[in-house]
């Protein structure tokens, strides 16, 4: 029998009062043109009943070097530019939590977004209330 793949994409809150604040990805994502959305949307929706395994590009990809070690980027390429999504498996089985978007214009983008990126990383490890599901797609 083989193992059914049910992902939950959970998104990163930033704290409030000690509270769960704001849902930054979800933010991000609405300022975001058309094209972008649906774009992810397309994306998540392709991953979220396959294992992992499946998860590579052109869509997806893991990130190597120090600062993004253990750290995973969405790629979403349109006509408007190249945009990123870093995440991370975690922090439950079955979940991928989406960390950080930008566009990324030089490769820096993504070096500087990774140290952001393994913060909220570890925020979620050590509170799981500090990302909530996704509410898109």
């Amino acid at each position: 029998m083989s193992e059914r793949w049910n992902w939950a994409f959970r998104c990163y809150c930033k704290p409030s009062n000690g509270v769960q604040g704001a849902d930054v990805i979800d933010s991000w994502y609405r300022l975001q043109d058309e094209e972008v959305q649906a774009e992810l949307d397309a994306i998540l929706e392709f991953f979220q009943n396959r294992p992992n395994a499946e998860w590579r590009r052109p869509k997806f990809d893991t990130l190597t070097g120090k600062t993004c070690q253990g750290l995973r980027e969405i790629r979403v390429n349109v006509a408007s530019g190249a945009y990123r999504i870093l995440g991370y498996f975690g922090p439950v089985r079955q979940d991928f939590t989406l960390l950080i978007g930008f566009q990324k214009k030089t490769e820096s983008d993504t070096e500087h977004n990774c140290k952001i990126a393994q913060l909220r990383k570890r925020e979620v490890d050590n509170d799981g209330a500090r990302a909530r599901r996704c509410t898109f797609p």
